[in-house]
């Protein structure tokens, strides 16, 4: 990708062809224009793209469909669910406590959460972030389930005395919500803050992200898009997930550390 070039993209993953150029070697923006709206076309993205370089705005526009059952199209208002993306935000509280001396990526869990299997004991909130802990998913646990609980994840973890690793912290990377599951109950310990609110404080609001926030699943959010997936080639309504963790088992619910953000209006830009 030339340097300087950003793309930002909701509701999908799409790697625009960056490489066509004119001849001052400048990015052709009508291309990617070109390219996006055929995806668009072919239903296999919606979104709002934006490209910048060098702080400049290049290309901002909306593709796609927000709802299509009530054919409401993507608007710069739309707010999306970015899933997992929210990791990169757990991630960075974790590096900013470290900045700040309250805690160290070599530190064991154990230091944070005592809770922990003895088995854990060589397990770092490093290998946590690099997914390479080696813990199991503690998600479906029972006490993990008292969704009301604030001590649910210390509660899971003290109902599993013997949950040996299958292999060594640090051998292999193996994807783990759960690694941040636990990493956003440590932001909590160590700041004495709920999850939300720190990332709110320290991240969102510093950084100028002001339509960026938790999804709670409230009325008030504007346009918020729905999720779709391709089955057998059929583009098909997804189920909507709680990723705050209130729900009933059923509900397939994903904690907020994992994947509970919501966005909109090319705040990622300022990410």
């Amino acid at each position: 990708m030339h340097s300087g070039i950003r793309l930002l993209a909701g509701t999908g993953c799409l790697l625009a062809p960056l490489t066509a150029r004119d001849a001052a070697g400048d990015l052709r923006i009508a291309d990617v224009d070109r390219y996006i709206t055929a995806w668009s076309e072919l239903e296999r993205f919606s979104g709002n793209v934006l490209v910048a370089k060098d702080r400049k705005v290049l290309l901002r526009k909306s593709y796609g469909m927000a709802d299509r059952e009530r054919n409401v199209p993507n608007r710069a208002g739309t707010a999306f669910r970015i899933g997992s993306t929210t990791k990169a935000f757990t991630a960075l509280a974790v590096l900013q406590l470290e900045e700040r001396g309250a805690l160290k990526l070599e530190d064991p869990l154990s230091k944070h959460l005592p809770e922990a299997p003895a088995a854990w004991s060589r397990v770092t909130l490093h290998h946590l972030l690099t997914h390479t802990s080696e813990v199991p998913d503690i998600s479906r646990a029972a006490p993990y389930q008292q969704y009301g609980d604030p001590l649910r994840v210390e509660k899971t973890l003290a109902s599993l005395p013997d949950a040996s690793l299958q292999f060594e912290p640090g051998s292999r990377f193996a994807y783990s919500n759960s690694g941040y599951i636990l990493l956003g109950r440590v932001i909590e310990k160590v700041s004495g803050r709920k999850y939300e609110e720190y990332i709110a404080r320290n991240i969102l609001r510093p950084a100028g992200m002001r339509n960026t926030a938790l999804d709670r699943g409230e009325a008030g959010v504007g346009c918020r898009a729905s999720g779709y997936v391709v089955r057998e080639g059929k583009l098909l309504t997804a189920v909507l997930e709680d990723m705050m963790g209130r729900s009933p088992p059923a509900a397939c619910t994903r904690p907020p550390a994992t994947c509970s953000a919501l966005t909109g209006r090319s705040t990622p830009r300022s990410w």
